[in-house]
């Protein structure tokens, strides 16, 4: 039997956006106050479900699978993002409970 977390307190919400993003980018706010895809070292919020180049539905609450790099483990870690779009150890950042890593296939389950 395969453990899932899809649909666990799934909760979304739409924002204006800067440009249009594609599903399963990691975001953050720009100083403009309109979602972006995460930056490098930025405190990340969301994962993009939908959009388009105005607005986009932005998952802030549940389990998602992301890609990460080989410094994610499983438990409480602070998460941040590489500038490939990656989840990586960002020690100063929100913590974020990690489900599951798959270190063969780069991805890992966590819990925005």
């Amino acid at each position: 039997m395969k453990t899932g977390f899809n649909g666990f307190n799934e909760n979304c919400l739409t924002f204006p956006v800067t440009s249009k993003l594609a599903p399963g980018t990691i975001v953050s706010f720009g100083s403009d106050g309109k979602v972006k895809k995460a930056s490098e070292d930025d405190i990340f919020f969301g994962v993009v479900k939908n959009g388009d180049s105005e607005y986009a539905t932005i998952m802030v609450c549940g389990a998602v699978e992301l890609p990460c790099d080989s410094t994610v483990d499983v438990g409480y870690m602070g998460l941040s993002v590489t500038s490939t779009g990656k989840l990586c150890d960002g020690l100063n950042n929100k913590l974020r409970l990690v489900l599951s890593v798959d270190s063969t296939a780069g991805k890992a389950v966590i819990i925005l």
